[in-house]
């Protein structure tokens, strides 16, 4: 090439981290940016029920059904939509207070 020409390049991959920090750009060696991963894996939801081919870059997602494991009341269900972590308390209990205000 010539001294003056722009985008010289020595050749070799780039090689360098992709955005999703789990794979190397497979790019001939450039300036700029590299490329946002193109990978795909197999990831489970939140909530575990779902499996699904995702891009990499994505690793927390949610389906869109409903937890539904047995809140610690032991009568009433989750009713938050795929989640991590625990449920919560059960909504329905605690103090309640009648309308005349008794409790």
């Amino acid at each position: 090439r010539r001294c003056g020409s722009k985008g010289w390049s020595c050749g070799r991959n780039c090689r360098k981290a992709l955005n999703c920090g789990q794979h190397i750009c497979e790019e001939k060696c450039h300036d700029g940016p590299c490329p946002d991963c193109c990978y795909t894996l197999k990831q489970t939801c939140q909530c575990a029920k779902s499996v699904q081919e995702r891009p990499c870059t994505n690793l927390d997602w949610k389906c869109e059904q409903m937890c539904n494991k047995i809140l610690s009341c032991g009568h009433h269900h989750c009713e938050i939509v795929c989640h991590s972590g625990e449920c919560g308390t059960c909504p329905r209990s605690g103090e309640r207070k009648c309308p005349c205000g008794k409790t």
